[in-house]
C-alpha cells in the first residue's frame, strides 16, 4: 500500500470516527478505502444539533458531561454522524 499523507484538518475531524484502539490513520484509510469522505461522517456540533432538533448549546453540554459520543478538538467538538439522538 502507497504511503499517503492525510491533511492535519482531515485527521482532527477523522479522529472522531475511530473505532475503539483504531488509530485516526487507520479510521480515514478504512473510510476511504469504502468509498466514503471522512468527512461526511462526522457532524460538528451545529450540524448535529440542526439534524436532531436541538440547540448547539445543549448538544455541547451533552458531549462535555459524556451523554453523546464525541471527542473535544479545542474549544469545539466532533461527532460521529451515526450518533443515536439523546
Amino acid at each position: 500500500m502507497a504511503t499517503v499523507r492525510i491533511p492535519d484538518e482531515l485527521m482532527q475531524r477523522v479522529s472522531g470516527a475511530a473505532k475503539p484502539g483504531e488509530t485516526p490513520s487507520e479510521a480515514a484509510r478504512r473510510l476511504l478505502e469504502r468509498g466514503l469522505d471522512p468527512l461526511e461522517s462526522i457532524w460538528t456540533v451545529e450540524e448535529a444539533a440542526a439534524a436532531w432538533g436541538l440547540h448547539p448549546g445543549w448538544v455541547r453540554k451533552l458531549c462535555a458531561k459524556g451523554k453523546i459520543q464525541a471527542r473535544q478538538l479545542g474549544r469545539g467538538w466532533i461527532i460521529p454522524r451515526d450518533t443515536p439522538a439523546p
